[in-house]
């Protein structure tokens, strides 16, 4: 009956020790794998990397308890745990795989040893804080840290008294964790001498120029090509204009009318830029970027001239030069108080409109003085809110279209009936490509011509259309009435 108790508490305390064994590959498997193959990859990518150089050493000390047969045991797991390593760093095996693969190698050989359920809590121990260990490795990201081998944790924990067998001799167990997660140079972005990588912005930036407006205020006309860049026209030069009323019999009034023929040339504008072949043939976008950019020149300065030219060949007339200057010393007209732009650009085209057909329908000023447009306020410190929009969406005065050009000088404007202003031209734009004289050709250089030949024309006859403001602050107080 003795014998029989004491079986079944043999049996029981074995049955409880294969429970710890099984806990401990549980826990083993866990800590050490996943620790292993966290979600960076990195301390997985590092032991791998040892499987190559040699594996990983597993060894334990023999206080355990370990008799030759069960170290032959645990080495062969060694040997099984790096081939399956190293079947993962080959992707023969996925990392899923591998857990399953190492956690029943692992499950085998705790099922086939006797140790005490007291020496497997102690390995349990020992493998939880070298997961530990390992993991706070994995998220300091690879930075140097002096860890101590798992053998060296079983001696400073393992007591003599612990020992199943006091004959049993000491053997070390060696996992080398700083040789296979050895501190690395961390790679950054200036870690490159000379980095050519990024997103390249096609085409190139272009200095900033000055908006072009003034040439599609008027209408255009070409000039056919047999026209021998001039144009011809006549004007009435002398219309007395004599109707009366009148008795019968009495000699009816007497009207007089002449006319005079006029004639004008086509003007050139032009510009030129040499190229070196080679910046043509080597990059692709360049050659129209550098045809864009002549074209520019070319319609920046038919721009100014438009407005300001002087007539005298080569340059053409412009608006502005055609425009007869305001007297605003002898205006006689209605005079508001506190005149601003507004009431002087609404002066000026009564001044036009009042003895004639003509309907002013725009003013160029310059942005500068646009602002007393926008900004303009009463005695009283409001703002005057005097701009409307017309349908095209631009600012207007009195149904006046304000157009604001940097080509229009400051504290000066323009205002008239545009519809009698023509712009005749004959080769719009023509760029060609050529060599100079200069020996050019031997230094493979060309040169890009841009060329545009025009006139504007107010006939003589109309000139009375336009007005123009030559001191805008001066004519303002002209205009302005004097408070009682």
């Amino acid at each position: 009956m003795q014998k029989s108790k004491k079986e079944s508490l043999y049996a029981r305390n074995k049955r409880h020790a294969k429970n710890v064994k099984l806990l401990s590959i549980a826990i083993f498997a866990i800590i050490c794998l996943v620790s292993l193959f966290s979600s960076d990859g990195m301390i997985g990518q590092s032991i791998i990397g040892a499987t190559m150089a040699g594996g990983i050493v597993f060894s334990f000390p023999k206080e355990l308890g370990l008799t030759d047969k069960e170290t032959a045991a645990f080495d062969a797991i060694g040997q099984s745990l790096n081939a399956e390593l190293e079947k993962r760093e080959k992707g023969y095996i996925t990392e899923q795989k591998l857990k399953e693969n190492s956690t029943a190698i692992l499950k085998e050989y705790l099922n086939d040893s006797n140790l005490s359920p007291d020496v497997i809590k102690r390995l349990e121990d020992a493998l939880k804080e070298q997961g530990i260990q390992i993991k706070a490795l994995s998220e300091k990201g690879g930075v140097k840290t002096e860890f101590k081998s798992l053998g060296e944790y079983l001696k400073e924990n393992l007591k003599d008294k612990d020992f199943q067998k006091s004959e049993a001799t000491k053997v070390s167990m060696i996992i080398p964790v700083d040789s296979v997660l050895a501190t690395k140079t961390t790679v950054l972005p200036n870690s490159f001498t000379t980095n050519y990588a990024g997103s390249r912005i096609p085409g190139y930036g272009q200095i900033a120029t000055a908006a072009r407006k003034i040439a599609s205020l008027f209408s255009q006309f070409p000039i056919g090509a047999d026209s021998n860049g001039v144009i011809y026209y006549t004007d009435q030069t002398t219309a007395t204009r004599n109707a009366a009323a009148r008795a019968v019999g009495d000699t009816a009034g007497s009207s007089v009318l002449a006319w005079t023929g006029y004639s004008q040339s086509l003007e050139c504008i032009s510009d030129s830029i040499p190229i070196a072949k080679e910046m043509m043939s080597r990059h692709s976008l360049l050659e129209a970027e550098i045809r864009n950019f002549i074209m520019n020149n070319l319609l920046l300065k038919e721009d100014s001239l438009l407005i300001s030219g002087t007539g005298n060949t080569p340059e053409i007339k412009g608006i502005y030069t055609y425009a007869t200057a305001f007297n605003s010393a002898a205006y006689t007209g209605f005079k508001p108080k506190f005149a601003g732009l507004m009431d002087l650009i609404v002066i000026m085209a009564t001044e036009i409109m009042k003895d004639t057909n003509y309907m002013v329908d725009t003013v160029i000023i310059n942005p500068a003085d646009a602002l007393g447009l926008k900004l303009e306020k009463d005695s009283n410190g409001n703002r005057i809110n005097i701009q409307l929009m017309n349908a095209a969406g631009e600012m207007t005065v009195t149904n006046i279209r304000v157009v604001e050009s940097a080509s229009q000088t400051i504290n000066t404007l323009t205002i008239g009936d545009f519809t009698k202003a023509r712009r005749y031209y004959g080769e719009n734009i023509n760029l060609e490509f050529g060599y100079n004289a200069a020996g050019d050709f031997a230094k493979r250089i060309v040169t890009l011509l841009g060329t545009m030949d025009e006139l504007l024309l107010v006939r003589n006859c109309e000139a009375d259309a336009f007005l123009k403001s030559t001191d805008i602050a001066t004519d303002l107080i002209n205009v302005t009435s004097e408070i009682a």
